[in-house]
């Protein structure tokens, strides 16, 4: 809108020629009309090219520290093409509600330039801070309230663009914190060895000895509150866990209460769940559906689900 309406303003002498010599009202607006077209049009068109082809490649590095895929590509949804067009019809939009007010008037007032607009004195001239402002200083000020929409996008655009500055730079040092959290706060082991679920006491206990390592059991959970069902992780630690450490949201160590079930932070958030809320939860496979209360949240930032320490998980009647 600013940059068609300069536009427009320091051709207002041409559009009055254009006009005075016979050109049509729908010609000269189409002709202004496509430099919002085009432009969004092209750049729309090669951000959906360019975009998939470049973009993700920045971001794979840092989360391929995190996960395993099978494949890293990326993929545009639908949306964005919403987005395309949605873009291209603004822009186009905006062009046009900036020139027909130019194309309203005879060709006679379009040769003539553009009346400034008048500026009233406000309550800031008649203060005394605009006496100890310098000339430059009022000169802006006025500047900008005789173009309040200017000075609006121009702010709107700092505002943006050091947004966007400030969450690039940033997410190097959230990804890298993220995975120090996991991986050095959390979860303390080094190695995970994979068991068998046929796998006997006699022989986990073996395995543990020899590695000096602890057990775990991992699984994956339905859980159900308030009529809304979320799937999610299952975690069981011995009592003496020390390598899987469990932190509440100010990330201090808590431990896991061994008459209740622990549910994870964005889990609560997403269920509505607080400390002593009962929740119902069962592992898939099975159809009995087990009802807990919950004793702790703990804050992990990737799987989301229940945890429950061994005692409390055998007194459900499953098999450690």
């Amino acid at each position: 809108v600013t940059t068609m309406s300069r536009l427009v303003n320091n051709q207002r002498t041409q559009i009055g020629v254009l006009k005075a010599i016979g050109f049509r009202k729908g010609r000269i607006l189409f002709h202004y009309i496509s430099y919002g077209l085009w432009i969004s049009l092209s750049g729309t068109v090669l951000g959906m090219l360019l975009g998939p082809m470049l973009l993700p490649y920045l971001f794979y590095g840092p989360l391929q520290t995190a996960y395993t895929l099978p494949e890293w590509k990326a993929s545009v949804p639908v949306t964005v093409l919403y987005m395309a067009a949605a873009t291209i019809l603004i822009c186009t939009l905006a062009t046009y509600l900036t020139c027909r007010n130019v194309l309203k008037d005879t060709p006679a007032q379009s040769l003539r330039p553009k009346a400034p607009a008048a500026v009233r004195h406000n309550l800031l001239d008649r203060s005394r801070l605009w006496s100890r402002l310098s000339f430059h200083s009022q000169w802006n000020l006025r500047d900008v309230l005789r173009c309040k929409g200017r000075s609006a996008m121009a702010i709107a655009g700092i505002l943006g663009c050091s947004a966007l500055l400030i969450c690039g730079f940033g997410l190097q040092d959230t990804m890298d914190y993220i995975v120090k959290w996991n991986y050095e706060v959390i979860n303390r082991y080094q190695i995970r060895i994979q068991m068998e679920e046929s796998a006997t006491k006699e022989q986990a206990a073996s395995v543990i000895q020899k590695v000096n390592g602890e057990g775990s059991l991992e699984g994956a959970v339905e859980i159900r509150a308030g009529g809304v069902k979320k799937s999610g992780e299952l975690l069981v630690v011995e009592e003496y866990a020390d390598l899987i450490r469990f932190v509440n949201s100010e990330r201090n160590r808590i431990e896991l209460p061994k008459d209740r079930i622990s549910i994870s932070y964005k889990m609560a958030e997403n269920l509505n769940l607080q400390i002593g809320d009962e929740i119902e939860w069962h592992r898939y496979g099975e159809e009995k559906w087990n009802r807990s209360i919950i004793g702790a949240i703990y804050r992990t930032p990737f799987a989301q689900g229940i945890a429950l320490c061994r005692e409390a998980y055998e007194s459900y009647g499953y098999r450690y």
